[in-house]
């Protein structure tokens, strides 16, 4: 079995000890690294050029977003999974927009933490269902709103189910045995539709009406 070569990146030793706790029992994940700033992950990101990176927001060092993008412009093969305390809508997207394939709580249980590692290294984008499920349920609690996708067609609303998991258009394209370019007519339809103009709007979208899992 080939192990995906993990990159543990936390500024507290108590938190890394215990993540590789829990790696160290799963045949299909190694550990190769363990970093406490953002300066010595991009040093051992460039060193090791690990699959997955593992990383905390609050490590010294370097503004996280500004890190993420430098590790995804230095690594380009490596995945980045945020691993953090923090579950503010804002930070999600900006964190998303930066280019992290995935976001997960550190309250989260075991299983949760291992579920985002495999579900990243599959290609696909994980958020913690709590930001999720929390986000919605704020605003299912204000007043009753149209339903944001009903200007939707099915097609479109495959579409924008597939790329909120993470799939290209080439992805989403073989699993709809379409052609790329039709997947590229009904993703620009639905961003219109939704009034979206980015990836990061779209992934914030996705966010508020708790259509990320």
């Amino acid at each position: 079995m080939t192990q995906t070569q993990v990159l543990l990146a936390d500024d507290h030793a108590l938190v890394r000890a215990g993540i590789r706790l829990l790696i160290e029992t799963q045949r299909d994940f190694e550990i190769v690294g363990e970093t406490g700033s953002a300066s010595e992950t991009i040093q051992a990101a460039q060193n090791l050029q690990p699959d997955l990176i593992l990383f905390d927001l609050s490590m010294p060092g370097g503004e996280p977003s500004q890190t993420i993008n430098h590790l995804r412009y230095q690594n380009a093969k490596s995945k980045i999974l945020v691993v953090t305390m923090h579950d503010d809508r804002e930070i999600v997207r900006k964190m998303l927009a930066s280019g992290a394939h995935g976001y997960i709580v550190k309250s989260v249980a075991d299983v949760d933490l291992l579920n985002a590692m495999r579900s990243v290294m599959d290609g696909k984008l994980y958020i913690n269902l709590g930001i999720a499920a929390e986000t919605h349920e704020r605003a299912s609690s204000q007043a009753p709103e149209k339903d944001p996708l009903e200007d939707l067609s099915q097609r479109e609303k495959e579409v924008l189910g597939l790329l909120l998991r993470g799939y290209t258009n080439q992805a989403i394209a073989d699993q709809l045995r379409v052609g790329v370019k039709s997947i590229e007519s009904y993703r620009s339809r639905m961003m219109t539709k939704l009034n979206l103009a980015s990836k990061s709007d779209l992934m914030e979208f996705g966010i508020r009406h708790g259509l990320i899992y």
